[in-house]
């Protein structure tokens, strides 16, 4: 569904990387840097992202975000959003027609806490430095117009992608970032509510799993 705005070269991109799930992609760019935080809170031209992630491996990554219902309200529930990278970039959207093929990454790092941060404003998610600075180039320079088209993302039924990151429409509250690590850069991350048993014990099985069909993720 259009996300309210005038058509724009960027909102075409986005509508397509989210009519399918499995088009639900994002680019890194050359930098590796991703950066994660509330959306409202880092859009000022000081402003700054919470969490920064760098060893990132550039190129084209796919995500989902993963609901579960809910023990007390009975509704769905964000649970975990998971990012994998599964080619070399550059993201030729137009070009878009199947799903990437699985990279088959192995072996993997166990998971780590890499950063974390807070939400008050309802919209969060994370984002590729470079791709941000683009963005804000193409805009003349707002930096609060490019965070406000990746906020609207959020509140449209269905979207994930802002094809410089994903962006998750949920709860306030504490979130945590985790990554493993491919020949020695990150290649997969994964988002989650800072849950009070998340150590740096922490173990969750397979997020690659996350990337096939799942009747909880966000379809």
């Amino acid at each position: 569904m259009p996300l309210g705005r005038r058509p724009s070269p960027w909102l075409q991109n986005i509508e397509k990387l989210n009519s399918k799930p499995e088009f639900q992609l994002f680019e890194v760019g050359p930098g590796g840097i991703l950066l994660g935080g509330d959306l409202e809170l880092s859009k000022g031209p000081d402003d700054e992202f919470e969490a920064r992630i760098e060893g990132v491996r550039s190129g084209i990554w796919h995500t989902v975000l993963i609901y579960e219902d809910s023990e007390t309200s009975g509704w769905k529930e964000f649970r975990r959003a998971t990012a994998q990278w599964v080619a070399e970039g550059p993201l030729d959207i137009e070009a878009l027609a199947v799903a990437f093929p699985d990279p088959n990454l192995n072996p993997l790092t166990a998971w780590k806490k890499v950063g974390s941060y807070s939400v008050d404003s309802g919209a969060h998610g994370v984002i590729d430095q470079d791709g941000l600075a683009s963005k804000i180039a193409d805009a003349h320079g707002s930096r609060e117009y490019v965070l406000e088209m990746c906020s609207d993302v959020s509140s449209a039924a269905n979207m994930v992608s802002a094809q410089i990151g994903f962006v998750i429409g949920g709860d306030d509250g504490g979130y945590n970032i985790w990554a493993r690590k491919h020949t020695d850069k990150i290649v997969e991350i994964m988002v989650r509510p800072n849950f009070e048993e998340d150590g740096e014990g922490f173990e969750y099985e397979d997020a690659r799993d996350d990337h096939g069909e799942d009747e909880d993720s966000e379809e």
